[in-house]
């Protein structure tokens, strides 16, 4: 069994709801006056849909438990997602929260990661492939 499937046997996939829910965030976040946070003196600073983008993530399952995302992102899963283009066409709903994990998980090591993720654009993708997996 290779490393990408061992670490995901008995995760949960995200519903059709969490999936909806999901994407409802990328009118927001495609907004051309929408702003995911900024620096500050005391470091980076969420805005307040960012911080509901990161609540919607726990609340709802999408901040996987029991999930060694720092091996996951290391995969070739992983990386074979590290562009937009390869999420919207590509990633399951478990590979969504996969996905989101490290990025939410990765931002509490690396100060504004959350934000290089929304300014890449791996954000949108994720949330314009929930999207389409919902109405799929």
């Amino acid at each position: 069994m290779k490393v990408d499937e061992r670490l995901s046997t008995s995760l949960p996939v995200p519903s059709q709801e969490v999936l909806t829910g999901l994407g409802a965030f990328a009118d927001t976040f495609a907004s051309p006056w929408f702003r995911f946070g900024r620096w500050e003196i005391a470091g980076f600073a969420n805005s307040p849909a960012a911080n509901d983008f990161v609540q919607f993530c726990y609340d709802n399952g999408l901040v996987l438990q029991e999930f060694d995302w720092a091996v996951w992102m290391k995969t070739d899963t992983a990386q074979m997602f590290r562009s937009p283009d390869a999420i919207r066409s590509g990633a399951d709903a478990l590979q969504l929260a996969q996905l989101l994990t490290v990025a939410i998980r990765q931002n509490r090591f690396v100060e504004g990661g959350l934000n290089s993720w929304y300014e890449s654009g791996l954000l949108q993708a994720i949330f314009e492939r929930a999207t389409a997996l919902r109405s799929a």
